[in-house]
């Protein structure tokens, strides 16, 4: 199963995953898809390219991008996935 689908088949729980950030940087997050709440309608409202995923950031309250490419676990649905990168 790849990263994306299982981020959009978390159906808004709360999952951790940790990612390679665009400067280089491995970042560990606890965030949810799908959250609806606060959202006001002024964005440009299309969704991101692929392979970004748009997610919520629990932690820091605020909406992030993660590149599904560059993640190499995530913890959803009791079950933890791994994607180790190759070098």
């Amino acid at each position: 199963m790849k990263a994306l689908d299982i981020l959009a088949s978390s159906r808004g729980k709360i999952v951790s995953l940790g990612f390679t950030k665009k400067n280089g940087e491995f970042r560990k997050m606890l965030c949810r898809v799908g959250v609806h709440k606060g959202v006001k309608g002024t964005g440009n409202g299309s969704a991101p390219p692929m392979p970004m995923f748009r997610v919520f950031d629990m932690k820091k309250n605020a909406w992030r991008m993660v590149n599904g490419d560059t993640i190499e676990y995530i913890k959803a649905n009791g079950k933890s996935y791994n994607f180790p990168r190759s070098v």
